[in-house]
């Protein structure tokens, strides 16, 4: 079974873990993906996550437990069965990434006031007929 649903979990616990310290370098966090991917429970996932990210441990002896829970993961069949997992786990990241900066930048918005003027910008666009919208970013000498 493929729980990219696990993976799209890990992304905010991986972020909370990381946010006093850095302690997954890429290998790692790719390590984490994938053991995401192909466990159905989650809460071993959980617990995997916490006993890697446990701040007395070494990047080596991370590593050893990381490698020792992806063991035994099944093996890609080949390696473009390899990257589409590498795919699967870039495009789930942006995705959450985005999700993220656009929560950040509505919250920005609330607190400078300018909420309501995208509002009603965005309204403005909306009623404006489709020929009109893509006439260029540029009217009468000024940028629109």
């Amino acid at each position: 079974m493929f729980a990219v649903e696990n993976v799209q979990k890990l992304f905010p616990l991986l972020d909370e873990i990381e946010k006093d310290r850095s302690c997954f370098g890429r290998t790692e966090k790719q390590a984490l993906y994938r053991i995401a991917f192909h466990k159905e429970d989650f809460g071993e996932v959980q617990r995997i996550l916490m006993q890697a990210a446990a701040p007395h441990l070494t990047e080596r002896e991370r590593g050893q437990i990381l490698s020792a829970h992806g063991e035994s993961l099944p093996k890609p069949p080949g390696m473009e069965a390899a990257q589409i997992e590498n795919y699967i786990f870039q495009m789930q990241h942006m995705i959450y990434e985005k999700e993220k900066a656009n929560r950040m930048l509505e919250e920005v918005l609330k607190q400078s006031g300018l909420e309501k003027e995208l509002d009603r910008l965005t309204g403005e666009a909306k009623k404006r007929p489709a020929g009109e919208q893509n006439r260029g970013t540029v009217r009468n000498g000024k940028a629109i």
